[in-house]
């Protein structure tokens, strides 16, 4: 009790508590600017469905087919979006502040690790400021939570092998097999632990045991999902490699090529912004860490080397070519970096350059931040300008020029013919500003997430005008927006089309009252 009292009164203290209210400023600001497309609606939808008792086992989609995360992330984020009152910006508070134990989680890994308070500072510092973790903090998706979760597994895994804390391996399963809840792929953690634990001579099978049982206890509800649907992981799993040898066609050149690209992004969006000077800084960074590894035999070095570069090894078994496969890597990467400097400048009795340097890894990161200010998330979209503050002037535009009466719409989305994000946009933000909801006249719905949500039946009342929403082309085939623009034509007429950002919005007046026929935007394709 009187250690903790003198921690809550010393300096270090305040510092933490400084950083992370810094932290959070940064990541609050630019609030309203929140990537928004299908994934985040979908989320919603169910978060809100979970409420009223739907509730589920199975959560969002992975990358290979049948393989599915946690269904976990969207009961955490389903209280503050009812009752908030279905607000998106609750959820992104409730992710901002739940982010920013990763300061403190930093500072105390660091401490541990390299026993060195000013180490430990700077690692929280670089941490606080990087432009990666703020995007990880403040996108509405599963992965987001798993930072803080990640490096809870690695702090609690040191503590076991360094400090032989008895708990320390069951705690890394439990933390572990909550990373794997917000993010399948982070099973390849296992690996990690396993090599850590050969180095560290600390193989115990009664502990290994215990730990196997906690994580197939908190991994339950992955498990029983697999059971429930007929092993359509595991089945997809096994599609996967024996048809990625026939069907990728890549050498190991090649992959290795893809795996670096992404590599030398994390300094990019760490530490330095700059294409040129962050290469250069991968190539030293790797070279000062062998040298450490392998002609100090400094295992240190080596426990957190090896957390940072281990993704890599995903792009030789798989496709991907997502930038959140290194998520909680700028962990490693900031302590690394932190104890490099103090190398460099522990001898100086004046610390003005190690200062120097901060200042210049901080300015660094708030370029990236003034640089995709009003971008969202730019880091992790697929579709460029997916932005709510841009989706809500698109629905104030288009209200107003219907003068606020009853019109119709249809919309141009990835994934294709999904309207879920804006049946979510028009009942929550248009409904709740002008008190009515549009009627929906394209594809029919039926089995898409939001397909409750109930639009306008005034049908003949809202004759007059309807409103083509065409998202931005990432992923949308060029071939089907032609089909539908022309499909449009034969049933309205287009008077006005404005642009916002990547998006483009048609008003048209109606020419025919016809339903929206795919049998008919298909012959259009064809000809």
């Amino acid at each position: 009790m009187i250690k903790n009292i003198k921690f809550l009164q010393s300096r270090v203290f305040w510092v933490i508590a400084g950083l992370m209210v810094f932290g959070f400023i940064l990541r609050a600001h630019s609030f309203t600017d929140i990537t928004f497309g299908y994934d985040q609606a979908r989320d919603v939808v169910i978060a809100g469905n979970i409420w009223k008792g739907d509730l589920k086992i199975l959560g969002p989609n992975s990358d290979i087919h049948g393989l599915h995360h946690g269904a976990l992330y969207w009961y955490l984020i389903s209280p503050f979006y009812v009752f908030s009152g279905g607000s998106i910006f609750a959820i992104k508070l409730f992710l901002i502040l739940s982010s920013l134990l990763i300061i403190p989680l930093t500072y105390v890994l660091s401490k541990k690790i390299f026993g060195n308070t000013q180490i430990a500072l700077s690692s929280a510092f670089l941490v606080t400021v990087s432009y990666e973790v703020i995007s990880y903090s403040r996108w509405l998706s599963n992965p987001s939570l798993a930072m803080v979760t990640i490096a809870l597994s690695f702090l609690f895994l040191w503590m076991y092998v360094k400090e032989n804390f008895k708990w320390g391996l069951l705690l890394t399963a439990f933390f572990w097999a909550l990373s794997i809840q917000f993010q399948i792929f982070l099973l390849y953690q296992a690996a990690i632990f396993l090599v850590i634990l050969l180095v560290y001579r600390k193989i115990k099978i009664v502990d290994i045991l215990l730990s196997a049982i906690v994580f197939l206890v908190v991994a339950s509800p992955l498990i029983l999902a697999e059971i429930k649907f007929d092993f359509s992981g595991s089945r997809g799993i096994m599609e996967f490699f024996t048809g990625y040898a026939e069907s990728r066609g890549q050498t190991a050149s090649e992959m290795l090529s893809r795996a670096l690209d992404k590599l030398f992004l994390v300094p990019y969006y760490n530490i330095i912004s700059s294409n040129g000077f962050s290469h250069i800084f991968m190539y030293a960074f790797i070279i000062v860490n062998l040298f450490f590894i392998f002609i100090l035999k400094d295992k240190r070095i080596f426990f957190l080397l090896l957390w940072f570069v281990t993704p890599v090894l995903l792009f030789f078994v798989g496709s991907t070519n997502i930038y959140f496969v290194f998520i909680g890597c700028a962990v490693p990467l900031c302590i690394l970096v932190s104890y490099f400097i103090y190398k460099v400048f522990a001898q100086q009795t004046n610390q003005l350059p190690w200062f120097v340097v901060l200042i210049i890894i901080f300015a660094s990161n708030t370029y990236l931040l003034i640089e995709n200010q009003g971008k969202g998330e730019a880091l992790f979209s697929v579709q460029k300008d997916m932005v709510y503050s841009t989706e809500t002037k698109i629905l104030d535009w288009i209200y107003k020029e219907a003068n606020y009466k009853p019109f119709r719409v249809n919309t141009i989305t990835n994934p294709l013919f999904v309207n879920t994000t804006w049946s979510v946009l028009f009942s929550t933000y248009g409904k709740n500003t002008y008190g009515y909801m549009p009627f929906y006249w394209g594809y029919p719905q039926n089995g898409r997430f939001g397909e409750e949500i109930e639009y306008s039946s005034d049908f003949k009342n809202s004759d007059k005008y309807i409103f083509l929403i065409i998202e931005p082309s990432g992923g949308i085939p060029d071939f089907f927006v032609k089909g539908i623009l022309e499909f449009e034509d034969t049933r309205s007429k287009v008077v006005q089309e404005e642009e916002f950002g990547e998006f483009k919005v048609q008003k048209r007046v109606i020419t025919l009252d016809k339903p929206f026929l795919m049998e008919e935007v298909h012959e259009i394709i064809k000809q």
